[in-house]
Formats: structure tokens, C-alpha cells, sequence
């Protein structure tokens, strides 16, 4: 399967077509899945404070995560990426703080050692897979470097029984 080009999916705009099913015109499966995925990231964030959000693509989580009064961060390997999370984010209104987007095309990293207290990454580490694993040992030894002792890392990615890919998955696990 070809690698997906984040840049280009970034300049479909700021919804879901650009970060889950590029397919899904009307909106209906890509809302689905995003409320299926919040409904898991919800109620994990209580008591946390401080969310690094690993491939945030356009930030679809950020203002949720703020509202529920966690501060964010959004890391993206994407510059596109990050540019419509920006322009997505500008102008929340009081009290919400103003969530903080990265470009980080490579490991590690540039943020601070135990630095955060949750790491979410949401169909990220699928992205990430080669014959070897070496790239996607390296990302989660770096997550786990940024994550302070006793934060957790939530992972939520895409399994598939048929072994089919869809959306923006290039190689679905069984």
C-alpha cells in the first residue's frame, strides 16, 4: 500500500475527512467513529492535567480536551497538519486556554522529559509499522520518555477481522 500523503489530507480542510475516511462524504461513519473514540478518551481524562496528543492531525480532540479543563498539546509530523489545527483552534472563546500545536516531523520529540501526565495517540501507531518495528519501538519509547511517572498512554487504532484496509489505515492489523 502507498503511504498517505498527511499533507495533502490536511488541505481537504479541518473535519474528519481529512483525519479518518477521506470516503465518508455525507459524514455519517466518520462521526461514528469520532464519537466512538471520544466516548473512550472522555472519561480517561479525568484527573489528568497536562495531554500530549501523539499525530493530532487538525486537532479534533483539543477543544473537548480543554473544555473538560485538561491543558493540550498536539504534536504532527504533518506541517499541513498542524497549520489547519491552528487556523482551526484561533479564537476559542474565554476561558478556554489555547491549546498548543507542534510540527514534529521527527523523533525525538522536542518537549521536556516527563512533561505530561497523558499521552493519547488515536490511529497513529498503525501508520507506523515496518518489517522490523524499529520506528514504532522508537515512538512509543518516546512517548514513554515525555509521560511522567504513573501517566498513561491511551492508544486507540484500527483492527480489522478481514485484514482489509480503510480510511486512512495503509495496513490494518487482525
Amino acid at each position: 500500500m502507498a503511504e498517505v500523503d498527511w499533507d495533502a489530507r490536511a488541505r481537504q480542510g479541518t473535519g474528519w475527512q481529512s483525519v479518518i475516511d477521506p470516503g465518508d462524504r455525507d459524514g455519517l461513519k466518520n462521526g461514528l467513529i469520532d464519537r466512538i473514540q471520544w466516548n473512550a478518551i472522555e472519561p480517561w481524562l479525568r484527573g489528568r492535567t497536562r495531554l500530549l496528543d501523539y499525530g493530532c492531525g487538525v486537532g479534533r480532540f483539543a477543544r473537548r480536551v480543554l473544555e473538560a479543563g485538561v491543558a493540550y498539546t498536539g504534536v504532527d509530523a504533518s506541517a499541513a497538519m498542524i497549520e489547519a489545527a491552528v487556523r482551526g483552534h484561533e479564537g476559542l472563546p474565554a476561558p478556554l486556554p489555547s491549546p498548543r500545536f507542534l510540527h514534529a516531523p521527527q523523533l525525538p520529540l522536542p518537549l521536556a522529559d516527563a512533561s505530561f501526565d497523558a499521552v493519547l495517540s488515536v490511529g497513529v501507531l498503525q501508520c507506523l509499522q515496518t518489517s522490523e518495528g524499529s520506528q514504532l519501538r522508537e515512538a512509543v519509547a518516546d512517548l514513554a520518555r515525555v509521560l511522567e511517572p504513573g501517566g498513561e498512554l491511551l492508544m486507540i487504532e484500527q483492527a480489522s477481522a478481514s485484514g482489509r484496509h480503510s480510511g486512512s489505515v495503509s495496513a490494518s492489523t487482525s
